[in-house]
């Protein structure tokens, strides 16, 4: 079972962007897609769906790049995204932490291997 809690606050933002920093596995393309996607996200509404051609201006870089380089964004963990209506942006809800809920077995008995499995 997973659960997510998103971006709501300016501080989300900044520790967010500091946690993209220190990963290894993402070029750096991917990193700057990914800060200028959060920096457009609006706190106050919790709405984010700047264009391809927006990001692309933001990062400084082409739109082919941008795009190329979305796939490694989706990938990324930190973005679920609701598909804009044709000739539209897609809006982004951007995910600040995940959580994953583990079931452990608990031995009761160390000799029988009996126990129970907690979630």
């Amino acid at each position: 079972m997973t659960s997510k809690v998103y971006l709501t606050t300016p501080g989300h933002k900044f520790n967010l962007t500091r946690e993209i920093n220190k990963r290894t596995d993402l070029n750096n393309i991917t990193k700057l897609i990914l800060w200028a996607i959060i920096d457009s996200y609006n706190i106050d509404n919790g709405k984010c769906f700047p264009s391809i051609n927006f990001i692309a201006s933001k990062v400084g870089c082409s739109v082919s790049w941008v795009k190329k380089n979305m796939k490694y964004v989706y990938n990324s963990g930190y973005l679920e995204v609701v598909k804009g209506h044709t000739g539209k942006a897609n809006t982004y809800k951007i995910i600040y932490q995940t959580f994953y809920q583990v079931s452990v077995w608990v031995p009761h008995n160390i000799n029988t291997h009996e126990g129970v499995l907690n979630n």
